[in-house]
């Protein structure tokens, strides 16, 4: 019987939206200040394909697609924001015939020189003849601007902090007007027929939430900083790169059955779930019973050097205690408690427990020895642990189980679909990365610093209020 293909249906589409993999690689947290690389996708381009300009007519909008990770609490993606080169608005300023070169779809305005005022309104450049403004790019990730400016010791050290996060913004931005204009030279007029109907039904829906009044819905809308028409911009947009993805990238995506079982082969380790308990101890220091120093006025120091008489007398003490407090446990006293009053150990604090302790990792043979000989819920008797060399760190452990859960290995069929996620969410991510490569190449990552320079000025001024 032949290998049978899992092929990847359209409703993956949804899946990697709301798993972020739309702009995957697009917030990288290590993005590196003012370095060109931090603009490279990682992965080598294909063939290169002819460029095609920019669209005659082309309207300007706004997109709300979720992108891979904003780089904190709060902060918004170039999807998000309606301001900049997709943003209301803007379409009436005219670009200096330097931007609109053909000769990369990304271009950066001349940079700000020393002595002019640094302001939010500035032009960063364009991306396929569209002006991008640094507002554009603030409205993304101003908490970040915010919170980094508030933690930063140092106006230096708030730049090289605030370049990386611009850096990483305008990256997500740029990709994301020219992953959205491909998008929209792509569709064929049955698609777009099926955007406009999609989005018709959004805007009755939303409308009828507001009594059918664009009115009442505008002033609702605009306490939520956007408007009826930013809303169905955001749907437009989103529904056009969903059909763009389901057509022009998804297709490329087929996993065999092959694929998976050699994946779960070679990752078997991945699916191993080892033997872990959940282990609850007492160490009780055998130092505590050394007889006490005769010149300590309070009578609480261990005398320095012990006989090796004095010393088993002590361990055997020590092991007379603990086997007091076993009896204490098998009669009903609370272990937690007894721990919290004569343990050292690192548990001592959360009652003796230690959860998900795994044998094998333990350093101590014997006690790893002696934990799987026990079963779940059940106690060994008090073990004296001997340190070789230095008798002051002998120890007498206490040893109960809890919860044991047994070493397993989950089949092939247990896994499979998150191995197919897995593998699709890798593919779908050196496509669209591929398919970046396309988009814009080296001359457009040499612009795109030098708009992360000077939006890393302007940030500088705008977020760093101190003295």
């Amino acid at each position: 019987m032949g290998t049978p293909r899992i092929t990847i249906a359209n409703a993956v589409c949804g899946f990697l939206l709301a798993s972020g993999a739309l702009m995957a690689g697009c917030t990288s947290s290590s993005t590196h200040a003012m370095n060109p690389a931090a603009f490279e996708v990682p992965h080598p381009a294909p063939a290169p394909i002819a460029k095609a300009g920019p669209v005659k007519g082309r309207r300007s909008v706004a997109t709300n697609v979720a992108l891979a990770g904003p780089a904190g609490p709060g902060a918004k993606t170039a999807a998000d924001t309606g301001d900049g080169a997709l943003g209301g608005g803007r379409t009436s300023i005219i670009v200096p015939g330097a931007l609109s070169s053909q000769f990369s779809s990304v271009q950066a305005a001349p940079a700000i020189k020393p002595g002019e005022t640094l302001r939010v309104a500035a032009l960063l450049g364009s991306v396929d003849g569209r002006p991008l403004f640094v507002q554009a790019i603030f409205n993304m990730v101003n908490s970040d601007l915010q919170r980094e400016a508030a933690n930063s010791r140092t106006m230096e050290y708030f730049r090289h902090q605030a370049a990386a996060t611009l850096a990483r913004a305008i990256r997500e931005k740029v990709q994301t007007l020219l992953l959205l204009d491909a998008a929209r030279r792509k569709l064929n007029s049955d698609q777009k027929k099926q955007v406009d109907a999609f989005v018709s039904m959004r805007e009755a829906k939303l409308l009828a939430q507001y009594m059918g009044s664009e009115e009442r819905a505008n002033r609702a809308l605009k306490l939520q900083g956007t408007s009826l028409n930013r809303r169905l911009r955001a749907m437009r947009n989103k529904a056009t790169l969903e059909l763009f993805i389901n057509h022009a990238i998804l297709p490329q995506i087929v996993i065999t059955r092959r694929e998976l079982l050699r994946y779960y082969r070679h990752h078997l380790s991945k699916y191993t779930r080892h033997t872990s308990v959940s282990l609850y101890t007492i160490t009780y220091p055998v130092i505590r019973q050394w007889p006490r120093n005769p010149n300590d006025p309070t009578h609480t120091e261990p005398i320095r050097h012990p006989t090796a008489a004095q010393i088993h007398e002590a361990r055997q003490k020590a092991l007379a205690y603990c086997r007091l407090l076993e009896k204490k446990i098998k009669t009903g006293a609370n272990f937690a408690f007894l721990a919290e009053d004569n343990s050292v150990d690192y548990a001592a604090t959360d009652g003796g427990h230690t959860p998900n302790v795994r044998p094998e990792e333990l350093s101590h043979p014997a006690l790893a020895k002696l934990i799987m000989s026990l079963h779940a819920d059940q106690m060994a008797p008090p073990m004296l642990i001997k340190a070789p060399g230095d008798p002051r760190r002998d120890r007498v452990l206490i040893v109960k189980l809890g919860r044991v859960v047994p070493h397993q290995i989950q089949s092939f069929e247990e896994v499979q679909k998150k191995i197919l996620e897995h593998l699709t969410n890798r593919d779908y991510q050196r496509l669209i990365r591929a398919y970046y490569h396309r988009l814009y190449g080296k001359e457009s990552v040499r612009a795109m610093v030098r708009m992360a320079k000077t939006a890393t000025n302007v940030a500088v001024a705008k977020y760093w209020n101190r003295s």
